[in-house]
């Protein structure tokens, strides 16, 4: 509920997507699996990831909602960030380093080697 209200994009068919109504955030009678909103808050889960897709300018309040409802929940959660990088430097650094976000440039790095048409010199 709290990045619901800025207005972001919830990506189709993450299963934690497909029980939230997108316009709020919360818990729907409308998922796939018809479970009950009273009966999704009784789940347990080891994980659940909520994916998301939200207009760069909005980064440092949507990351103000994140710390502010962190202080109201019972349990651990971080943010992962997918971004695009130029010239050695991710496109989204100043709008995380505003939220007092400090980028770690560790974690999963595509660099396209697997699209369809790549060969490599002398192959």
């Amino acid at each position: 509920m709290a990045v619901a209200r800025h207005g972001v994009r919830f990506t189709d068919l993450n299963p934690v997507s497909m029980i939230l109504d997108y316009s709020t955030g919360r818990f729907t009678e409308d998922n796939p699996w018809k479970i009950d909103p009273s009966s999704i808050r009784r789940l347990r889960s080891l994980s659940a990831i909520i994916e998301f897709k939200t207009p760069i300018e909005k980064i440092p309040e949507v990351i103000g909602s994140l710390r502010e409802v962190s202080k109201e929940i019972d349990t651990v959660f971080s943010i992962g960030v997918i971004t695009r990088w130029s010239d050695g430097v991710m496109e989204v650094t100043s709008y995380l380093e505003s939220a007092g976000v400090e980028p770690r440039p560790n974690g999963k790095h595509n660099v396209g080697l697997g699209r369809r048409g790549y060969t490599q010199e002398g192959s």
